[in-house]
């Protein structure tokens, strides 16, 4: 129980990391975005070193990775480029904690062993996308 309380807080800080990099693109003082960006990172990495014991280091890693030299992003010249994979990096952090956590493992079985079926037109179309970009991204890894 402990170890899904620890996933779902860093995945909370995650999502605090993502609004903070939402409200700093706007911020034209690099200091500024550089002392808020430090702030997060030192936050995330202190929870993480806390709780080493139950976060394996391959997920420190990324999460961490993923996080320092944002402020860098910011003011430079392939901006809108680097953002995007920023924000690829981010979703792709937030998918590997739900699965890391078990979160997702759990929601499969719950389904298979009730055998819920949701569907509707929105959640169609939903998984059609999904597919699609899931099928993008495999092409653009090779």
């Amino acid at each position: 129980m402990k170890r899904l309380q620890i996933f779902e807080e860093l995945y909370q800080l995650m999502l605090e990391a993502e609004k903070i990099s939402y409200t700093l693109e706007h911020e034209l003082e690099k200091d500024v975005v550089t002392e808020q960006w430090t702030e997060i990172v030192f936050k995330i990495s202190d929870y993480l070193d806390t709780n080493f014991i139950y976060v394996n280091e391959e997920i420190i890693a990324h999460c961490m990775i993923t996080l320092v030299g944002f402020e860098e992003i910011l003011f430079d010249e392939q901006r809108s480029k680097r953002l995007y994979e920023f924000r690829t990096k981010l979703k792709e952090t937030k998918y590997l904690i739900r699965n890391v956590s078990g979160i997702s493992a759990t929601e499969n079985t719950i389904r298979k062993v009730a055998n819920i079926k949701v569907s509707t037109d929105y959640i169609k179309y939903f998984r059609q996308l999904k597919r699609k970009h899931d099928q993008d991204q495999k092409k653009n890894r090779k």
